[in-house]
């Protein structure tokens, strides 16, 4: 069973790092100083969101009731789709009042809260972590 709690937490370790580099690259992405940096930047932030994905269902699929999962997921791919729609004009007027840069950086600051969500997530994970090593230990005795 701690095999489990640490393979879940090293999932959302993971899940924390990808985030963290997408949101530091889509802001050198904005920012960039000359051309490969930007390159560089676009295709690190692509590739963390292809990966992304794949952890985040890996992460969530034992902790979901199978029973309600297929709704979990709708409900979360909905939100994001929601969230598209709600934040596309916004930061749309933000580039055309403002610039493009100013847009792709409010874009990467509206990412950032996910890090405070997943950091809430860690804390509970690496508890049950911790709780689950010492029960281990004291059944081989």
């Amino acid at each position: 069973m701690w095999r489990l709690g640490l393979i879940m937490l090293l999932l959302m370790v993971a899940m924390v790092i990808i985030h963290a580099l997408t949101i530091v690259g889509m802001l050198v992405f904005a920012l960039g100083a000359n051309f490969w940096m930007v390159i560089t930047a676009f295709l690190l932030t692509q590739m963390l969101r292809g990966i992304t994905y794949p952890i985040l269902m890996a992460w969530s699929n034992p902790q979901i009731d199978s029973s309600v999962r297929a709704t979990v997921f709708s409900l979360s791919s909905q939100t994001n789709a929601i969230g598209q729609i709600a934040g596309g004009p916004v930061v749309g007027a933000i580039g055309t009042a403002g610039s493009l840069r100013l847009a792709l950086v409010v874009t990467s600051l509206i990412f950032s809260p996910v890090l405070l969500l997943l950091g809430r997530a860690l804390r509970r994970d690496n508890t049950a972590v911790q709780i689950a090593v010492p029960t281990l230990a004291g059944e081989g005795d």
